[in-house]
């Protein structure tokens, strides 16, 4: 893991201030923490932290003033664009249990989609408590198993070592519905219409020869 450098930032900077950072490069963030007296304000560069961000996920480590802190990219602001605007940084003890999310992610074709079902998703996250070394960019769930009308809750998931659930164990993660009436009607007629298809077209009679 890599450390992602910052800049010490000053409170009550002016809107030049904050025109003049983005132009180069960086926006807003702080970090805060039970043991911290105070929060700390920084800049950080926002394409280097989006990198980091989509390679080791929320949990990342970043230099503020030459100390290396262990960090939750809790909260990214960002405009109606989507642009990212301002960073929240929990600060996290390392060999101390915090409660994250972390998101889940489906593996394999489910029995009971092959069979016309469809996979639909209750939630894609999770909260589960862990010492930040333990805590995993995502969680993958095999759902080849379930079967149309099955329902996976989270204390169905199989967790990585060192991870509790946090979540209530009957929460609805993933339910394999049953294709609605009408989707079963088309289904059923596109398949009719197909056979219709394929059926070799029957012969014309031959017209009888009249006499004049």
């Amino acid at each position: 893991m890599s450390d992602l450098e910052t800049k010490t930032r000053k409170l009550g900077h002016s809107r030049g201030d904050l025109n003049k950072w983005r132009k180069e490069g960086y926006i807003p963030a702080v970090v805060y923490g039970k043991d911290l007296p105070e929060s700390l304000p920084i800049w950080v560069g926002v394409n280097t932290f989006m990198k980091t961000y989509e390679t080791t996920g929320k949990i990342m480590e970043i230099s503020v003033d030459g100390k290396v802190e262990m960090v939750n990219a809790k909260v990214l602001d960002r405009d109606p664009m989507g642009k990212l605007q301002h960073v929240n940084f929990h600060k996290l003890v390392r060999g101390q249990k915090t409660q994250v999310k972390v998101p889940l992610h489906s593996e394999g074709e489910a029995k009971g989609v092959k069979d016309g079902g469809i996979l639909s998703w209750g939630h894609d996250k999770i909260v589960v408590e862990a010492v930040p070394k333990d805590i995993p960019e995502s969680i993958t769930i095999d759902v080849t198993a379930l079967e149309i009308g099955d329902v996976l809750h989270a204390k169905d998931i199989k967790l990585p070592k060192g991870l509790t659930l946090v979540d209530e164990g009957d929460l609805d993660i993933i339910t394999i519905q049953a294709p609605s009436k009408a989707e079963a009607e088309e289904e059923t007629e596109a398949a009719a219409e197909g056979e219709a298809a394929d059926a070799p077209a029957a012969e014309a009679p031959a017209e009888e020869n009249k006499e004049s």
